[in-house]
This record gives C-alpha cells, sequence and structure tokens, in this order.
C-alpha cells in the first residue's frame, strides 16, 4: 500500500537528551506522530495538510519558546520517507527475545521473535523508550487466546508481537490513515493474519470488550478517553499504557485508581514510564 501525502518537517536543534524527550512528548500532544533523534537535533513529522489545518505559528513559539532552540522548517515527500529510514534505521534487541529490524536487514540467528517494521510515517520501531518499555512488558503478559486491543497502533509493531504472543485476535486502531496503511503492510510483511485494522478515534473499537489493551500514545489522549478504555476491558483484564513522561505519571495514576484500576507494575527510563493496570471489577 502507498501515500501520496507530502509532510512538513520541524527540525530541533538541541543535543541535550533530556529536552529531546520533553520535546518528542509536547510535540506529540499537538499532533506530530514521526520522529527521528540524532545527537544534535530531533525531526518530527505531520502531514503537510494536518499541519496547515491545526498548527498555528503562535502554537509553535508559544511550545518552543522555554527550550530557546533553533527551529528549521521544511517538507518531504513520503516517497523519501523508506530512503531515510534506510540510513537510520538499526535493528533493535529486547531481552534476547524480540528483534526489531527492517526488511533490508539481514535475519538473526537464534531470536525467538523476529519482527519486520518498516516504518515510513509511522511512530513505533522500538528505538524509542516507550515502544521499548511496551515490548519489554508484553513479554510477561498472558496473550494466549486473548482478545487484544491496540490503541494507537502506529507501525503496528504492538499487533505484531501480540499475535506472535498467540493472542486470538487483534484489533489495532489509528486516527492517522497513513498510520493504518502502514500497520497493514507490516501486518503481511510479518505474514500476520489474526488483526484486524481500523482507521479512526477509540470509538471505531466498540462493540466488544477486550483482555489486553495496549496503549502507548500520550498523557492527552489516554486521559481523554481513560472512562471509555475503561468500560472496553474485560473484567480481570490488563491495559499497559505508555507515553508518558515521568513528571506525567501522576495524572494518569489518580485518573485509573478512581476509575479502580489496580497497578500491577511499572517500567521506566530517564524520562518516560510505562503502567500496567487490571480491571478487577465487572
Amino acid at each position: 500500500m502507498t501515500s501520496a501525502l507530502n509532510y512538513t518537517l520541524l527540525k530541533l536543534h538541541t543535543a541535550n537528551p533530556e529536552t529531546q524527550e520533553i520535546l518528542i512528548a509536547l510535540l506529540s500532544d499537538i499532533g506530530f506522530d514521526g520522529f527521528l533523534q540524532e545527537d544534535d537535533f530531533i525531526t518530527a513529522y505531520m502531514s503537510e495538510e494536518q499541519f496547515r489545518n491545526t498548527i498555528s505559528e503562535n502554537t509553535l513559539d508559544e511550545l518552543l519558546h522555554p527550550f530557546n532552540i533553533k527551529l528549521d522548517i521544511s517538507s518531504m515527500a513520503d516517497k523519501n520517507w523508506n530512503e531515510l529510514w534506510e540510513k537510520s534505521f538499526s535493528p533493535v534487541l529486547v531481552d534476547d527475545q524480540v528483534i526489531i529490524r527492517a526488511d533490508f536487514h539481514k535475519p538473526p540467528a537464534g531470536i525467538k521473535h523476529d519482527i519486520i517494521i518498516n516504518p515510513r510515517m509511522a511512530f513505533g520501531t522500538g528505538h524509542h523508550d516507550t515502544t521499548y518499555m511496551m515490548v519489554k512488558y508484553m513479554l510477561g503478559i498472558h496473550f494466549n487466546d486473548t482478545e487484544v486491543l491496540d490503541f494507537g497502533c502506529g507501525t503496528g509493531i504492538l499487533s505484531i508481537l501480540a499475535s506472535r504472543l498467540d493472542a486470538r485476535h487483534i484489533v489495532a486502531i489509528d486516527h492517522d490513515v497513513n498510520a493504518c496503511l502502514n500497520t497493514q503492510d507490516n501486518l503481511t510483511q510479518n505474514l500476520i493474519i489474526n488483526c484486524t485494522v481500523k482507521h479512526g478515534e477509540l470509538e471505531v473499537a466498540s462493540g466488544q470488550q477486550y483482555n489486553v489493551i495496549l496503549a502507548n500514545i500520550n498523557r492527552n489522549v489516554i486521559l481523554a478517553n481513560m472512562a471509555s478504555l475503561y468500560n472496553l476491558l474485560l473484567p480481570n483484564g490488563c491495559i499497559l499504557i505508555s507515553g508518558i513522561l515521568k513528571t506525567d505519571a501522576e495524572l494518569i495514576i489518580k485518573a485509573a485508581t478512581e476509575l479502580g484500576w489496580v497497578m500491577t507494575g511499572t517500567l521506566q527510563t530517564d524520562q518516560w514510564v510505562a503502567l500496567c493496570y487490571k480491571k478487577i471489577n465487572s
């Protein structure tokens, strides 16, 4: 599948890893959903149409003013995305059990779960701490014969892993049509046949409940959908949440506690946190 979308690129010049992580979280909150981190800058991507319709000069000025960094804005055609990733995407190994690689990398030996991801303009290759933590935590969750919801599927990496961990069926949803196309391509590449991709907001996943919900998005989207996610989760089911800065974790914890979820575990890096909850009551 292909897309004719063009993209707006923000190049933000900072070599501070902490600042880079905070900027990724802030830009994700306003709709940017592709990121590339280098030693001395990050690049954020959004479709040109979405950028024109939703982002104003004042929005960027207010967001970036506290950081006092240089910003360059440019455009890129979708056809250049694969070439960009071929230059920058190296395989990611998680707990000696999962390898995440592009199709131009040599297949590994002795790794149980070999996942091929050709990311294009969708977030989720395992490089970012939040995706890495989701993959790591998923290895300890019971997926056998479960119904799974991948909320904000991006590249489809979590759906692919859920299938490899013996989930019965996965529903993968994303509000970005290009992410849905990318997920479908990656599902095909990995020979995954038990995943249904749906374009839209959380409402498109209604009509059933799930044993496991995977939500690697951002604070605002998660908070706005907490009650709906609770209703979509089966009793004794679990939800794994990331895309959350450590400084924002208390907001998620408070909302989850008010809903009656029980925390069963956490993972964290210097800046990011993943939270796992179980739904006890029906």
